[in-house]
């Protein structure tokens, strides 16, 4: 059985020259005859050009055209007034499509088995008519025709069963012997504005290349998004325009463009001091046609297909020429896009491209392509923070025989409705083989404003920024001190280096990116002008297991994994340390037991109980805030059972 196609394969409106039946008017063939379909994906238009003798036979000419891709393509038909009969020729093969003498329904008139199925009045494009039903079903498969009287074919289905897909194409606009049915007009203006796509929430994201010939050049990227509609009246009559706000990305500072589409003219209008100018003509598709009224030397340049963002869509290329700035300005647009790239030359002393954009995403009406450098950005840094459960750090200190344990246990949703990862600290001495708690927290990183906070007693503190730049402060005393690249465990990496000052105190991280901290210094200074180092303490990182994966050499053995339930009472120093205005202590309790957590001043006098409760063995945190409190020595002190710890901290304002 012979395979058609659908979306007008095959199926084509066709003209006899002498049209004695009327029955032939349900497929007629008149040279300038046009019809444009429309599809779920794009519009499909023929139109009778000729005729032509082929074998003897006369036929008609129909030029094929497809919106979307440009492609053209010529199809031969004819109708039998004898035999009523409808036949296209591809390929040099002739198959009848239809037999206007068959009129008694579910009768099959040729080899492929066609039959008409039934005739039905109906209203096309406002204009009553009668449809004839054609259908053809092959195993799994229903392909459906109809052909209405006085206008050709109007509708073409098809269903797979087996595989649940489906298409179909719809008459649109037909011109049958100088008669319209249907608006030509509004249908491309609808079509072509497709190179203009404006829905709120549209974003695009430009890279920009200034060119300073010969020096290096400079790149930056762009974001447009349109952010809402304004109204905008002009001689008594009111326009909506698209608000579309343009920045550069890491800029404060921000401008907006106003555009609209006129459907009735095609015309993209940009609204700038109060005036109108024409940016585009979409129904202008001749090249070098000149159109505009602010510039009127504006043309169509490049009419064609092009690969944008992984996709080959129809692409138009509007030029200008300046011939005072002896300089050429393009702009590319592409269907269902937008604008992709835009361009100034200098044409003298020789064409030399002075500045360029290129589309890298863009989100247009809710589907992504391309991709955000933003996120791409933010994917990045968040590389040099990595958090999964069972992600372990081993640093040994200094020189010594210490090695300390960082281990991510578990994940858990807390009261605020947040994720967070629990961080275990622990302190081994390889020589006497002694494990001591340093303490515990939970902790998290915002994925889109890349903080870090920690979390206890119900509060959360922002403790770090992956976004901190040289010479940043911020209310958590951070300082990004530099960037770079090193080379740890075999493999050139970047890292970023944070300062946390709190002086005569201060913390210095280095995180590497897909590992996180692999040096921790801890510089303590005299409290006096000239400052001067007084003691120095550095972690560096011996191994680490990211995600599965394993880096450098594991100098402790496997008896060092983590219980769920500690076995000793233990109270951690607080961290940060010194600290301003909150800090977070750490304790954890083998059994259920009474617990108070409290705090006083250097005289012995009680600032503020922390925990005053049962609870049960496990790991615990609470969150100190001296917002209210003078700078000094303040003493923390854990009671449980049998159980007194106390240990100093210090606020500084």
């Amino acid at each position: 059985m012979k395979k058609y196609l659908l979306f007008l394969s095959f199926i084509v409106p066709v003209f006899v020259f002498s049209q004695n039946d009327s029955t032939s008017l349900y497929h007629p063939l008149h040279i300038g005859n046009e019809w444009i379909y429309k599809s779920s994906a794009s519009f499909f238009s023929r139109k009778i050009v000729g005729d032509t003798l082929l074998n003897g036979i006369p036929y008609v000419v129909i030029k094929e055209n497809y919106a979307k891709t440009k492609q053209i393509s010529y199809a031969y038909e004819r109708y039998d007034t004898l035999s009523g009969a409808f036949y296209s020729l591809r390929s040099s093969t002739e198959d009848m499509l239809d037999s206007v003498s068959v009129t008694a329904p579910n009768k099959l008139f040729n080899s492929n088995l066609m039959k008409f199925v039934s005739a039905v009045p109906e209203t096309i494009l406002g204009t009553p008519t009668v449809s004839r039903i054609i259908q053809m079903n092959p195993v799994g498969i229903t392909r459906e025709w109809k052909f209405s009287y006085g206008i050709g074919l109007t509708k073409e289905l098809e269903v797979d069963h087996i595989w649940g897909t489906g298409g179909a194409i719809t008459l649109a606009y037909a011109k049958i012997n100088g008669k319209e049915y249907g608006n030509k007009a509004i249908l491309y203006a609808d079509s072509l504005s497709q190179y203009h796509p404006l829905h709120n929430g549209n974003v695009w994201i430009y890279k920009s290349t200034v060119f300073h010939h010969p020096n290096p050049s400079s790149v930056s990227y762009i974001k447009k998004e349109i952010t809402t509609d304004t109204l905008i009246f002009e001689n008594s009559h009111g326009y909506y325009y698209k608000k579309i706000s343009s920045q550069t990305i890491g800029s404060s500072s921000v401008s907006y463009d106003y555009l609209r589409f006129d459907a009735a003219s095609g015309n993209f209008i940009r609204r700038v001091n109060q005036k109108d100018f024409i940016d585009d003509s979409t129904f202008t598709s001749t090249l070098f046609s000149s159109f505009g009224n602010l510039f009127p030397n504006r043309r169509i340049q490049w009419i064609g297909q092009d690969s944008v963002l992984g996709m080959l869509t129809p692409v138009r290329e509007i030029t200008i020429f300046n011939s005072v700035a002896e300089n050429d300005r393009g702009w590319n647009y592409a269907y269902g896009l937008g604008l992709i790239g835009e361009y100034i030359a200098e044409l003298s002393p020789s064409p030399i491209i002075n500045w360029k954009t290129e589309l890298v995403y863009a989100k247009i009406n809710g589907v992504e392509f391309g991709i955000d450098p933003q996120k791409q950005q933010r994917d990045s840094l968040l590389q040099f923070y990595p958090i999964h459960i069972g992600d372990t750090w081993i640093y040994k200190i200094d020189t010594t025989d210490l090695h300390v344990i960082e281990t991510i246990q578990k994940d858990t949703t807390m009261n605020n409705g947040k994720r967070y990862f629990l961080r275990i600290k622990e302190k081994k001495n390889l020589v006497l083989g002694e494990l001591l708690n340093l303490g515990f927290f939970y902790e998290r990183i915002d994925t889109n404003t890349l903080q870090a906070f920690n979390f206890s007693n119900n509060y959360e503190v922002r403790t770090d920024s992956l976004l901190s730049n040289k010479g940043d402060t911020s209310s958590f005393k951070t300082i990004y001190a530099d960037n770079g690249i090193d080379n740890i465990f075999g493999k050139d990496r970047a890292f970023r280096t944070i300062k946390f000052p709190f002086p005569p105190f201060e913390t210095v991280l280095k995180y590497l990116h897909g590992i996180g901290i692999t040096q921790r210094t801890e510089n303590a200074y005299y409290d006096e002008y000239p400052f001067s180092l007084s003691s120095s303490s550095k972690y560096n990182l011996l191994f680490a297991k990211i995600n599965g994966v394993e880096f450098g050499l594991n100098p402790l053995s496997v008896e060092d994994e983590h219980n769920s339930i500690p076995t000793i009472f233990s109270l951690s120093q607080n961290y940060p340390n010194p600290f301003n205005p909150a800090t977070v202590i750490t304790y954890q309790t083998p059994v259920t037991n009474f617990v108070t957590l409290k705090v006083y001043d250097i005289l012995g006098r009680e600032v503020e109980t922390l925990v005053n409760d049962i609870q049960e063995a496990g790991y615990y945190s609470a969150t100190f805030n001296a917002l209210k409190l003078s700078s000094g020595i303040y003493i923390y002190q854990l009671r449980s059972k049998n159980f007194v710890e106390t240990k100093k901290m210090m606020l500084l304002r």
